[in-house]
């Protein structure tokens, strides 16, 4: 579609990627909730199942879900200026190309995939301690 015409590509992925940020969010409002209601109940809950042989662990998955809304917001916050200017370009008919707010955005787009490693390590132990193992077998092996 690129090469039929510009503006209807880049109607149409807005269109595409407004649907999956508002899914997304839709989708991770709904764990909430659902974590929240779960959080009351949760007492009596695993000391039934407890009885039963069978370990649920509510807490662990609350926070593997609030890790993931952390990225998933950096994602959102660094994408959301380059959205911007891409719909106001679409209604002004502006060319981009020649912006200098366009390349800032693109760099906030490209940091964005920098900064997820560092997320990923500073919110998630196992990952954290992963990299540590990682960087001391390296540091080891140099010496």
């Amino acid at each position: 579609m690129y090469f039929y015409t510009l503006r209807v590509t880049i109607s149409i992925s807005c269109i595409i990627t407004l649907l999956c940020v508002v899914s997304s969010a839709i989708c991770y409002m709904n764990i909430c909730l659902k974590l929240r209601i779960h959080h009351a109940t949760v007492h009596n809950q695993q000391a039934n199942m407890a009885r039963k042989g069978i370990p649920i662990n509510v807490e662990r998955y609350r926070k593997t879900v609030l890790n993931a809304l952390w990225v998933q917001s950096t994602l959102f916050v660094c994408y959301l200026p380059c959205g911007i200017l891409t719909v106001k370009s679409l209604f002004t008919g502006v060319d981009l190309k020649s912006d200098p707010a366009w390349h800032a955005t693109l760099c906030l787009v490209f940091f964005n995939s920098s900064l997820n490693p560092f997320l990923y390590c500073w919110k998630m132990k196992e990952i954290r301690h992963a990299v540590k193992t990682f960087t001391r077998k390296c540091c080891c092996f140099r010496s």
